[in-house]
């Protein structure tokens, strides 16, 4: 099927009043690129937020300029963004991570080893700003002028390294 057909697809189901079959032609892309940019179960509640979203505009009877695909990635786009600017409580690290000084015993170095290794499969900048943060004991603003990036994506990199080592840390 190619754009055009779709499209045309997509606004004759908004014409029905069909919103669930267009939601569910829709769907399997938008929570990919949101699993993919948020992880799970992040990406979920992005995309049940954007869909919340559509379904209350379409009920105001909101009619669109573009294509519905384009508009329920746009509305996905800027629930994300949303999302990211909320201010969320720093989420404590797992447990039994080392402070950035260790007192030299072989628990506290092996604990350290543990942690350097699940921090070295992360992808690269989320491992190089977890090193800085676990290892370097940086605060935030700190990481973000080291690396030249903005502070947003040091708490973003923050959040899935965390969650990754949660995963692979918990007994």
């Amino acid at each position: 099927m190619t754009v055009e057909e779709s499209d045309a697809r997509d606004a004759r189901l908004l014409a029905e009043g069909d919103l669930g079959t267009l939601f569910a032609l829709h769907l399997p892309a938008l929570r990919d690129r949101a699993r993919m940019r948020m992880g799970w179960p992040d990406g979920d509640e992005a995309v049940q937020r954007t869909l919340a979203r559509l379904v209350a505009e379409l009920a105001r009877a909101r009619r669109y300029r573009a294509p519905f695909r384009v508009v329920a990635h746009q509305v996905l786009g800027w629930t994300m963004r949303a999302m990211w600017t909320e201010r969320r409580p720093e989420e404590p690290l797992p447990p039994g991570l080392p402070a950035p000084e260790t007192d030299g015993s072989i628990d506290a170095l092996e604990t350290r080893l543990t942690v350097e290794a699940a921090i070295a499969r992360l992808a690269p900048r989320d491992a190089e700003v977890m090193r800085l943060r676990v290892m370097e004991g940086l605060e935030i603003v700190e990481i973000a002028e080291r690396l030249g990036v903005k502070r947003n994506a040091v708490d973003q990199a923050l959040y899935r390294g965390r969650a990754v080592l949660r995963r692979e840390l918990e007994p």
